[in-house]
């Protein structure tokens, strides 16, 4: 009976582990999802160069461009979390998963990601900061063009700080993923949460009287 119960721990064990690596993303899955974002993004950008002093205020009766950019980044912060949520890429721990365990069934969490696949991924994201890159210093630059508006303002920084927590989020997930290109992804995060931070700022001045700077980051 003992020998039965020790068997069958070890059976669930496998398991376990087995069903933490399905459920985590392959690379392929992965390049998908950040070029998905990435043309999400880059749907923006004409609508983020369409803002003038004249369409800018519409947003006052729900129209216009900046109407159009909170949707879209809402829309991107939805797509980001879906994918964080349905794909784990945590390190299985070592008192769950037998060190018997194949090793390409370990969760991607542990590095066990060909190096090429890493690559694939890291160029991938390199790409959705690029587009990122550019829409943010759009709307930076079209911040200046109101010295005073609230109404763009308030919105604008609640769905920019989501959108940035929402990058941190997968930012750091891509990392844990991608050990051998962890610092080059720490460096591209790094640059856009610099951006975000900029664009943050340009925004809130609007609710403050146009206390702002332009803080452009190059992509």
């Amino acid at each position: 009976m003992a020998r039965s119960l020790v068997a069958l721990t070890a059976i669930l064990a496998v398991a376990s582990c087995i069903a933490s690596s399905e459920a985590a993303a392959t690379a392929p899955q992965t390049v998908a999802f950040l070029h998905n974002v990435t043309t999400q993004t880059q749907q923006l950008q004409p609508t983020a160069d369409s803002i003038t002093l004249q369409t800018g205020v519409l947003l006052v009766i729900g129209q216009g461009p900046y109407r159009d950019i909170i949707v879209g980044l809402t829309n991107i912060i939805q797509t980001e979390t879906d994918f964080l949520l349905s794909n784990k890429t945590e390190k299985p721990s070592s008192d769950s998963c037998p060190a018997s365990l194949p090793y390409a069934a370990k969760a991607p969490g542990t590095g066990t990601l060909p190096a090429a696949d890493q690559t694939s991924i890291y160029n991938a994201f390199r790409d959705f900061v690029r587009v990122q890159q550019t829409l943010l210093n759009t709307l930076i630059n079209r911040a200046a063009l109101f010295k005073t508006a609230p109404f763009i303002g308030e919105p604008m920084v609640t769905v920019l700080t989501q959108s940035q927590n929402s990058f941190d989020r997968l930012a750091f997930s891509l990392i844990d993923l991608c050990p051998t290109k962890a610092t080059d992804l720490r460096v591209l995060a790094g640059g856009l949460s610099g951006t975000y931070k900029s664009a943050i700022e340009n925004y809130a001045g609007l609710s403050l009287g146009g206390n702002r700077k332009l803080l452009n980051v190059a992509a």
